[in-house]
């Protein structure tokens, strides 16, 4: 794929301001609200609030599909990238409530192909391209929580491959889906992981993990300096 050249783009900017936002909302909504409503902390019914995440779902992946359509030129690549992230969000949501595992796999591996290929974007945009501050911010903070997604699809498929290796009581999917993504966030902003039995090769993917995230800080920070 070709990436065009971005030049302080607005309607780029402001995308990429909607996605950060909208992934913040996200993962709070994950972490805090959901866990409030289901333990009645919250008058909400449950279905209210797994509608309310459906919505940020669909939102960021609307944002990822609009933000990555500016690096692209051909409207082939920009299809084939929808049918990745369309396509991989439609699967999971079906996964889940019918807990099939190989639909669930599938969608993890068009999600996380996505996910690749939408960081490789802006990476490559704010290490390469000479933009002002704000966007480089802006830009390096979507990069740093689409790590936390990636490592999160990547954990999720290691446990269905190799079942156990979380050390949770849980066969279903989304249980796992969500387990994944919990570990990720913890491993990312440097605190212990929640699950006590993990594999120990879980355990060294997770140094992997923060090594991974200790370096892209180091990278980031050397390139807003070399400005």
């Amino acid at each position: 794929m070709i990436m065009e050249k971005i030049t302080e783009n607005k309607t780029l900017v402001q995308y990429h301001i909607y996605t950060l936002v909208s992934q913040i909302i996200l993962m709070f909504d994950m972490l805090v609200i959901m866990k409030l409503i289901e333990r009645g902390k919250i008058p909400v019914p449950l279905e209210a609030g797994i509608i309310f995440q459906l919505l940020l779902l669909i939102a960021v992946h609307y944002l990822a599909f609009v933000t990555v359509k500016f690096y692209l030129k051909s409207n082939t690549h920009i299809i084939a990238y929808g049918i990745l992230l369309f396509g991989g969000f439609l699967l999971l949501n079906i996964a889940g409530p019918t807990n099939n595992k190989v639909l669930y796999i599938v969608s993890n591996v068009l999600l996380l192909s996505a996910v690749l290929i939408w960081q490789y974007f802006i990476i490559k945009d704010i290490f390469q391209e000479n933009h002002n501050l704000w966007y480089s911010i802006i830009g390096a903070a979507n990069i740093y929580w689409l790590l936390i997604v990636a490592f999160g699809y990547c954990y999720s498929l290691m446990e269905i491959f190799f079942p156990g290796m979380l050390g949770i009581q849980s066969t279903n999917v989304m249980e796992v889906f969500n387990a994944c993504f919990r570990l990720s966030v913890h491993v990312m902003v440097g605190i212990d992981p929640p699950f006590n039995a993990m594999d120990e090769i879980l355990s060294n993917f997770n140094l992997f993990q923060a090594a991974t995230s200790n370096l892209y800080i180091i990278f980031i920070v050397g390139r807003l300096f070399s400005r």
